[in-house]
């Protein structure tokens, strides 16, 4: 139950974006009046029954705490009562008088005020006649969902409609309840399309922070050097050096002992020890020095570097000498310039 007062809450506040979002896009829309009146209609036919379910739900659950998921939708809902109520007056004058048209206005202002499904329960044929309208229009407009845009209804409506067989057929009792069985499914499916929507989300939300954590304990054992500290304390570590030892999700920081030699203390022989401290400090603060590398090994001592020689072009390599062979008894070859000396029998 608890499981569901939770899915619940995050139901409440995708409407309550979906509100507000409703809300913004009709102050700059150019859409007819009727268009914008049924889009807004919608949305908050569909808050006020997120936020009724979300309220019974916390009432069966004993919930204490007030849900901050709920009270940010009620406010979102009421904000759009003045928009509402003009949308509502100019649909009115710009339609010619009809008395079926008033009743749909007259429903869908029911339905706005959330508490639509305690009204078909107990609305009486007489209220609907003082409407200009009877049962028949009113089954009409839940069922076949004719006009210039659609009364948004929930299966709790749905429902109460379905079990006035003082009012409808039992013809109309049985479509009604039909409806209300489609529209608790699609309800349902779309409930069930975002939950797994919010799960890929977050899991990817996850993959991504393993990632970034894996990247920043790469920088462990690293040499960095502190910069743009502000504090009294951070002032005096800029341009000194450190080692990173430990990095803390929590805030992005690392966790650094510092190389500064301004905590030092005195040994017995007299000798000055640095006392290594560790900070906590922002990536944005410290440039970092791959692989251990410290900067300082050669600023003072290096010289500068010479310029690379010019590398020495191959000589190109000697044709070998012709050559004769030898005869019979002598060793090596001579070259064919040189006479073959004779020799005496």
């Amino acid at each position: 139950m608890l499981e569901n007062c939770d899915r619940m809450e995050q139901v409440a506040h995708k409407m309550t974006g979906e509100v507000k979002g409703v809300m913004a896009k009709l102050r700059h829309s150019n859409d007819l009046k009727n268009v914008q009146y049924g889009k807004l209609h919608s949305a908050v036919v569909r808050g006020n029954t997120a936020l009724r379910k979300l309220e019974r739900l916390c009432k069966e659950t004993n919930k204490k705490d007030e849900s901050r998921a709920g009270t940010n939708l009620e406010k979102a809902l009421r904000d759009t009562k003045e928009k509402l109520a003009e949308l509502k007056k100019t649909y009115e004058l710009s339609k010619k008088k009809d008395s079926l048209k008033d009743f749909k206005a007259y429903v869908a202002g029911v339905l706005e005020g959330g508490d639509g499904a305690s009204w078909i329960r107990a609305v009486p044929g007489e209220e609907l006649a003082a409407h200009g309208s009877d049962a028949n229009r009113l089954y009409q407009i839940f069922v076949e969902g004719k006009g210039a845009f659609l009364l948004e209804l929930d299966g709790d409506i749905l429902e109460g409609a379905g079990g006035r067989r003082d009012l409808f057929s039992e013809k109309q009792c049985r479509e009604l309840l039909a409806k209300k069985h489609a529209v608790v499914k699609a309800q349902k499916t779309e409930e069930e399309r975002a939950r797994k929507a919010e799960e890929k989300k977050a899991a990817e939300e996850e993959r991504q922070r393993q990632i970034f954590v894996a990247e920043r304990n790469k920088w462990l054992g690293d040499v960095v050097t502190f910069h743009g500290l502000t504090t009294s304390g951070g002032r005096r570590l800029n341009g000194t050096q450190g080692t990173v030892v430990e990095y803390v999700a929590e805030g992005d920081r690392f966790r650094i002992r510092c190389r500064d030699g301004s905590n030092s203390k005195k040994q017995g022989g007299g000798e000055l020890e640095e006392e290594k401290k560790t900070v906590a400090v922002r990536a944005d603060n410290v440039t970092r020095y791959y692989y251990s590398y410290n900067p300082d090994q050669y600023r003072s001592s290096a010289q500068p570097a010479k310029k690379p020689e010019p590398a020495k072009k191959p000589e190109p390599a000697k044709k070998p000498s012709a050559t004769v062979p030898a005869r019979e008894g002598e060793g090596a070859t001579r070259p064919r310039h040189e006479p073959i000396k004779n020799h005496a029998p």
